[in-house]
């Protein structure tokens, strides 16, 4: 991938995190990158519907397509997913989403509003300001004691 590249990102919410975790979505688009390339197969007609040119596709996703969990400080069932141009995003959104779906179905991931992401991310930047702005805590049993102006009688 040469040149400037335009990175679309989502959030997603894992709809039943007991259930599926992130390393199962991982692992499920692994085998649907691996699917692309069979003929027959419902990811690689998804695609050609799509009008994604399927021998064109990198042959790892790594810096196409990334799924990792979302920021510190979210619960862990939350979805970062970065494409490196809009042929990555449209492979997400039109072929590999859908397909996780069939699979487990249509509340397996939900994407999260623009409104959330940003909340999120506020209280993310905002967690990390108030970590570094804490003043340093005197050490437990230290603290000053309270004495009186009025002499003892």
């Amino acid at each position: 991938m040469q040149g400037r590249q335009d990175i679309r990102e989502g959030l997603f919410s894992i709809g039943e995190p007991g259930r599926h975790g992130i390393a199962d979505v991982q692992e499920l688009v692994g085998e649907l990158w691996e699917d692309l390339r069979i003929v027959g197969t419902a990811a690689n007609a998804e695609a050609a519907a799509a009008g994604i040119e399927v021998g064109e596709l990198p042959g790892s996703m790594a810096g196409f397509l990334e799924l990792k969990p979302a920021a510190a400080g979210v619960t862990g069932v939350d979805l970062l997913v970065v494409g490196a141009g809009h042929v990555a995003w449209g492979l997400w959104i039109h072929v590999l989403l859908p397909q996780i779906r069939a699979r487990w179905g249509d509340t397996a991931l939900q994407a999260k509003a623009a409104r959330e992401k940003a909340a999120a991310r506020k209280e993310a930047a905002d967690a990390a300001a108030a970590r570094k702005a804490a003043p340093a805590r005197a050490p437990a049993g230290k603290r000053a004691r309270k004495r009186s102006d009025a002499a003892p009688e």
